[in-house]
Formats: structure tokens, sequence, C-alpha cells
């Protein structure tokens, strides 16, 4: 048999060159592995949680950021701060105590534990909005608001900004509005006469107190102490979600989990329980999977609906 021409030799492929491809191969797919796996996504977001940390740290030590707009709060947390001034630095403390928290909590990476996975995905998409170029104003007022705080919510056509409107109007999405006065836990001295008589239950005398120099705090309205709940509470309203009996009340339930039951339940044994139960609810595979429209019904079907009302009947 005649033998091939050199040039038409069949190629042999070097054993050595085919065992490196082959560990090319099987390292580039076990790099994507890694990176994919719940270690390292939960490593990135750490990370992310660090890194939004470290800029408000900056803004603490004075550095200026046109992603963070502080306005008008030199005497927070309280409207009779004697030691008015350093406002700004207690409130972006706040910021920072109540980020770090919040986040970590939904991420399941606190003592709540895991969540489900629905809420990792929210904390990420909170974390997209406060790393965006997007200025986010917090504003302070004095006894402008009936709420503690309130919250702009996204520019969607069903989401209303009435009241936040008539304290901001020109603070865009995303924005909070603080109230000093209400967080001192000073009943407002706006209302009509008839109101404190009719629905505060006041009599003349302390009416007349009240109105005239000596402001009431009544039974359930006292100084706001865990502010760092206050201020997450309102940036997840930030992602869309409102309160209400229909739907999972999303805001309450993170506030009650991740920050230790509410700050108007003294007795710990009482904010634990909520505590717990707001936790399970966050567990709670069939719910968050579900449809909107399953979603509603699950919410009333398991109890879930009672949640809030329960917890506010245990208000000191």
């Amino acid at each position: 048999m005649k033998s091939p021409e050199p040039d038409r030799l069949p190629a042999r492929r070097h054993p050595a060159g085919g065992i490196r491809m082959r560990f090319l191969t099987c390292f580039a797919l076990l790099s994507l592995t890694l990176l994919a796996s719940p270690a390292a996504t939960a490593n990135a977001l750490q990370s992310r949680i660090e890194a939004l940390d470290q800029r408000l740290a900056a803004l603490v030590n004075g550095q200026d950021d046109a992603r963070w707009q502080i306005q008008d709060c030199g005497n927070y947390p309280y409207h009779d701060n004697p030691r008015a001034g350093l406002g700004e630095r207690r409130l972006i403390n706040d910021l920072r105590r109540g980020l770090r928290q919040g986040l970590y909590c939904l991420a399941g990476q606190s003592d709540a534990g895991r969540l489900h996975p629905f809420h990792e995905n929210k904390a990420v998409a909170l974390l997209k909005l406060l790393e965006s170029p997007l200025p986010k104003t917090i504003r302070c007022v004095a006894d402008e608001s009936y709420a503690f705080a309130m919250a702009r919510l996204p520019p969607q056509p069903e989401n209303i900004n009435a009241g936040f409107d008539e304290l901001a109007p020109d603070a865009p999405f995303p924005a909070l509005v603080v109230d000093t006065y209400r967080i001192s836990g000073f009943l407002s001295g706006k209302h009509e006469p008839p109101v404190y008589r009719d629905f505060f239950k006041m009599d003349e005398r302390q009416i007349d107190a009240h109105l005239n120099g000596q402001p009431q705090r009544l039974r359930g309205m006292h100084r706001y102490r865990d502010r760092a709940s206050l201020l997450f509470h309102e940036m997840t309203h930030w992602l869309g979600f409102t309160h209400g009996n229909l739907q999972p009340d999303v805001v309450t339930l993170y506030e009650t989990c991740c920050f230790h039951g509410s700050d108007f339940i003294r007795d710990r044994a009482q904010n634990r329980r909520f505590q717990d139960q707001a936790c399970e609810i966050l567990r709670d595979a069939e719910l968050w999977e579900a449809s909107t429209y399953r979603q509603t019904r699950l919410w009333h079907y398991k109890g879930y609906d009672n949640f809030r009302r329960e917890m506010s009947a245990a208000y000191d």
C-alpha cells in the first residue's frame, strides 16, 4: 500500500493539549457554577450592602454626595431637641443602621434566618435604587403631617401621592418626609377644637393647654425610639408597597420581622411573638409564589390580614 503524502497525513492531537483543553473547559464551568451559587450571591450582596454603608459613613464625615439630599434636619430626631445642629449626622446614622439591618434581614443574613427568595430579590431591587444616581431626598418638617414619616411612591399610574405632594411637591421620587414634631411624641396642634374633643377625647382644659403652649402627649404617643426601623419602613415604600388588608402588608411585615417587633409594644415576649409570626409569613412559599389574585385569597384565607390589627391592639 502506498504511504500517504506528508501533507495529507491525518492530524494528531497532542494528548497534553486535549487534557489542557478539557481542564480549561471544566474550570470555566466550575467558575460559572460558583458564581451562581448561593454563597457567591450572598457574598456579592454583602459587598454591595457594605459599600452602601461606607458611602453613608462618608456623608456623616462631611463628604458631599449628590445621591443624598438631607434637608432641614438640623434638629432631628426630636422637635424639642436641646442639641439642635447635629441632626443631619444623627439621621444618616439612623439611616445606616436601618439599611444594614433591613437589607441583611431580607437577604437572609440575620438572626431572623432565611426568608423566601422573593424578599432577597426585593433587597436587590432596593439596593439598585439606592446605588443609582437618582437623588434620594429626606426632608424634615415640624407638625405638618399626621404621620411620623411619609414616602413618595414610585411614579406609576396606580400610585397616589396626594398627601406627600402637600408636604413636599418639589421633592421627586425617591423622597421621604420625616415629621420631627410627631416622632417627638407630640399631638399635632393644627386640628380644630372639635377634633380634640370628639376624636382624642380631650376635655376643655386639655384642649386649651394643648393649643396655648403646652402640647399634649396622649396614651399611645411617645418619642419614636427605633428610628432606624422607621426609616427602613419608609424606604421599602419606594419599592411600590403600600398598606392595606387585601394584599400582603409587606412593609409592616419587614419592619416587624427585621426590627424585633413594634416600637409601640414594650413587652418583649409579645414583641417576640409578633416578630416570629411576621418572619413565618415571610417564609410562606405558597404565599410568595402565588399569582396576585391567589395571593390576595391566601392573605385572607390564612388569616394573615389580621396580623396588623392584632399587633395594633397590643400597643401600649
